[in-house]
C-alpha cells in the first residue's frame, strides 16, 4: 500500500537506486536511436521499405524472445548478475556495429541490433522489480514511477544525439549521386556505413563502464536473490486465472488518445401537421460548435502500409437554431448533437515518422431537436475522412484529421401536435489529437 509520508528510499539504498535508475535512461536512449538508424542504413545500403523495416523486426524481436528467458535467468543468478548479463549483452551488440560497418554487411547490423535488444530486454526484466525493493515497501510505486520518468529523457537524448552524430555528414542529392563514378559511389556508401562506428563505440564503452560500477557495487542482501520467481508454475497458473491478466496482454496491442475539434454542418427538416390546423413548415439550420473526446484503436504495419481500426466517443456542442415566419405564425427550430461516436477502419501510408491515412465507418449521434422532441435520441449514419499522423518519442503521436459525418434523416409522429416531423443532420469536422501506444518499452 502506498504511504505518501514514507521516504522514497533509505540511505543505504541511495547509490544502488541511482545506478539502476540510470538504466531506464540508457535503454530508452538505445530504443529511440532506431528512428535515426533506419533512414541512415536505408541510404547506406540502398534498402527498400521492406528491408529497412527489418531493423525494427530484429530489435523488437530480441525484446520479445528475451523476455521469458530473462525471468528464468533472474531466478538462477539473481538481480545483480542479471543486470550485468543485460549490460554485457547491450555492450556486445553496440560494439558489433564496428565490424558490421567495416564489412558493410546489412545482416551483420541486424544481428548486432538483435543482441543489443536482448540485453535491453534482460535489463528491463531485472531493473523494474529491483527498483521496488530498494527502499520501504510503502514507497515502491513512487520509486518505480521516479525511475520510469527517466525513459522520456533517454528517448529525447537518443534522437538528438543520433541526429547530430550519425546524420551530421554531407547529404548528396540523388541526381548528383547518380552522376558519380562507381568508385566515388562506393566510397560514399562506405562512409555512410562507417558513420555509425564512433557513436556505437561510445555507447558500448559507456555501458561497459556502467557494468563495472554495478559489479563493484555492494547490493543489499534482500536484492541478491529473487524469491518472487520461485514456484513460477504456480504463479503462472494464478496469472491465467486472473481476469485482468489476459486483458493486460491484449492491451499491449492498442493505443489510446484524446482529441478536440470544431464542426460545422447542415440540418434540414419539416414539421407537417397532416393537413390539420397548420401546414407543412420546412426549415434549415447551420449548426456549429466544439467537440472533445477520446479514442482507442490498434494498427498493424507491413512495410509502409498501415491498417487498423479505431473507435471514439465525444461530447459535442454542435448546435444551431432558426426562426421562420410563415402563414402568420412564428416557428423556432433547434438542433444539437450532444454526443458523437464512431467505429472506423483506417488505412495509411507511412514514410519515416509521418503517416497519411484515410478512415471511414459507422457513426452514431445523440441529437435533440426542440421543440420537435419526438425526434430526440440516437441516430446511426456513416463517417469518412482523412488525416495525417506524426510519430513522437516514447510511442506518442500527434494527428490532425478531417471527417465528414452524415447521421441521416429521422422521422417521427408527435401525437401532442398531431404532426409528422423529420430532421436530417450532417457536418464537417476538423480534429487535432494525441495518441499513445500502450505497453511501450
Amino acid at each position: 500500500m502506498t504511504n505518501p509520508s514514507a521516504p522514497i528510499t533509505e540511505r543505504r539504498y541511495v547509490l544502488p537506486l541511482i545506478l539502476v535508475t540510470s538504466l531506464f535512461f540508457l535503454w530508452a536512449f538505445g530504443v529511440n536511436l532506431n528512428d535515426i538508424l533506419i533512414p541512415h542504413l536505408k541510404k547506406a545500403f540502398r534498402l527498400t521499405d521492406f528491408r529497412s523495416s527489418l531493423i525494427q523486426t530484429a530489435f523488437f524481436g530480441g525484446y520479445f524472445l528475451a523476455a521469458l528467458p530473462a525471468g528464468w535467468l533472474m531466478e538462477k543468478i539473481g538481480y545483480k548478475r542479471g543486470i550485468l548479463v543485460g549490460l554485457l549483452a547491450c555492450a556486445t551488440g553496440a560494439l558489433l556495429f564496428i565490424p558490421a560497418a567495416s564489412v558493410k554487411l546489412y545482416v551483420f547490423f541486424l544481428f548486432a541490433l538483435f543482441i543489443m535488444a536482448c540485453g535491453q530486454g534482460v535489463l528491463e526484466v531485472a531493473a523494474n522489480p529491483y527498483v521496488t525493493i530498494l527502499g520501504p515497501p510503502e514507497s515502491s510505486e513512487r520509486r518505480l514511477n521516479l525511475a520510469q520518468s527517466f525513459n522520456p529523457l533517454g528517448s529525447i537524448t537518443g534522437v538528438l544525439i543520433g541526429q547530430h552524430f550519425i546524420f551530421s555528414g554531407v547529404e548528396v542529392p540523388p541526381l548528383e549521386l547518380a552522376a558519380m563514378t562507381s568508385t566515388a559511389q562506393k566510397a560514399y556508401y562506405v562512409s555512410q556505413s562507417a558513420a555509425v562506428q564512433i557513436p556505437y563505440l561510445v555507447i558500448g564503452s559507456v555501458v561497459l563502464v556502467w557494468a563495472l560500477l554495478i559489479a563493484m557495487m555492494r547490493l543489499p542482501a534482500s536484492a541478491n536473490h529473487t524469491s518472487g520467481f520461485h514456484g513460477r508454475g504456480a504463479h503462472f497458473r494464478n496469472l491465467l486465472h486472473n481476469s485482468n491478466f489476459p486483458l493486460a496482454v491484449v492491451a499491449q496491442f492498442f493505443y489510446v488518445g484524446a482529441q478536440v475539434g470544431y464542426g460545422f454542418g447542415q440540418s434540414s427538416g419539416t414539421q407537417n401537421a397532416n393537413g390539420t390546423f397548420f401546414p407543412v413548415v420546412p426549415y434549415a439550420i447551420d449548426p456549429a460548435g466544439a467537440l472533445a473526446g477520446g479514442h482507442v484503436g490498434f494498427n498493424y504495419q507491413t512495410n509502409a502500409l498501415v491498417v487498423g481500426a479505431e473507435a471514439d466517443i465525444e461530447a459535442s456542442n454542435l448546435n444551431g437554431s432558426t426562426t421562420i415566419s410563415a402563414f402568420d405564425q412564428t416557428y423556432v427550430f433547434n438542433v444539437k448533437a450532444e454526443t458523437l461516436a464512431s467505429v472506423r477502419g483506417r488505412v495509411g501510408w507511412a514514410q519515416d515518422r509521418l503517416m497519411l491515412y484515410g478512415t471511414g465507418g459507422v457513426a452514431w449521434g445523440h441529437v435533440s431537436t426542440p421543440p420537435l422532441d419526438a425526434l430526440n435520441g440516437w441516430r446511426t449514419g456513416w463517417t469518412a475522412g482523412a488525416g495525417a499522423e506524426y510519430a513522437l518519442p516514447r510511442n506518442w503521436s500527434a494527428r490532425v484529421e478531417y471527417r465528414y459525418t452524415d447521421l441521416g434523416r429521422m422521422s417521427s409522429f408527435d401525437p401532442s401536435l398531431n404532426s409528422t416531423d423529420d430532421n436530417k443532420l450532417s457536418f464537417h469536422a476538423v480534429r487535432v489529437g494525441v495518441s499513445r501506444k500502450l505497453g511501450a518499452p
